[in-house]
C-alpha cells in the first residue's frame, strides 16, 4: 500500500529514527554495530530541512566475528582440534567457527572419513561430537549458546557455555577478561576506524 519507498544506508535510517526523539538540532555518533559490519555515521540532526551527514566509516567486524572468536579460541578442542592428527578433519573442525560452513560439510564423504578416522583414533568421543555437529542439526543450539554466552560477558565477569545434545558435551567457563584479551586486535581496529571517522 506505499505509494513511495525509498532505501537508505542502515546507520543513516537509525539516525532518523533517533531523530524522531529530538527536540533540538544536534550532532551524533550512529555506532551501527551489526552481526556482519560495523557501521558508523556524523550527522546533523533535529531540522530536517538542514540535516546533513559529516562523515561515514565502516569496517568489516561485528558481532558474528566475536562469536567465532570464541569458537576458535576455547571450544574447537571439544571437536578434537590438537588431538586428531588428520589434515582433513583438522580442516573441518577450523571449519565449524564459521556457521555458514556447517550445511555444506554434511556430505556422506565427510562422514565416511569422520567414520575412518574413528576406528583407529583414541579421541573417539571428540569424533562424535564432530559428527553430530555436522549432522545432527546442532549447529544452531551450538551457535545460540556462544551468541548467548557472548551477550551474557557484556554485562557479567563470566559466562557458562554448556550444551549436552546428543554426543556434544561442552561445558566452558568464558571469562570477561579472556574474552577482551580476544577482542584486542577487533577493538583496535573498531576504534581506529571510529577515531578516523570522528
Amino acid at each position: 500500500g506505499f505509494e513511495e519507498v525509498d532505501f537508505e544506508l542502515e546507520p543513516v535510517a537509525a539516525a532518523r529514527y533517533f531523530e524522531l526523539t529530538l527536540s533540538n538540532p544536534q550532532t551524533a555518533v550512529v555506532f551501527d554495530f551489526g552481526g556482519g559490519t560495523l557501521d558508523i555515521t556524523i550527522m546533523k540532526l533535529g531540522d530536517p530541512a538542514h540535516r546533513q551527514i559529516y562523515a561515514v566509516g565502516g569496517i568489516g567486524i561485528a558481532g558474528a566475528d566475536f562469536d567465532r572468536l570464541i569458537i576458535q579460541n576455547h571450544l574447537l578442542e571439544y571437536f578434537g582440534k590438537h588431538q586428531v592428527q588428520d589434515p582433513e578433519i583438522d580442516r573441518w573442525i577450523d571449519a565449524i567457527a564459521d556457521w555458514q560452513v556447517i550445511p555444506e560439510m554434511a556430505t556422506p564423504k565427510v562422514r565416511e572419513k569422520i567414520w575412518q578416522v574413528m576406528k583407529h583414533s583414541r579421541h573417539e568421543i571428540r569424533l562424535k561430537a564432530l559428527e553430530a555437529l555436522i549432522f545432527n542439526n546442532l549447529a544452531f543450539s551450538f551457535y545460540n549458546k556462544v551468541e548467548s554466552a557472548k551477550i551474557t560477558l557484556s554485562e557479567q565477569p563470566a559466562a557458562l557455555i554448556h550444551m549436552k545434545q546428543d554426543d556434544i558435551r561442552i561445558w566452558e567457563l568464558l571469562t570477561r577478561l579472556q574474552f577482551e584479551t580476544d577482542l584486542k586486535f577487533y577493538r583496535e581496529q573498531i576504534q581506529a576506524c571510529l577515531m578516523d571517522t570522528l
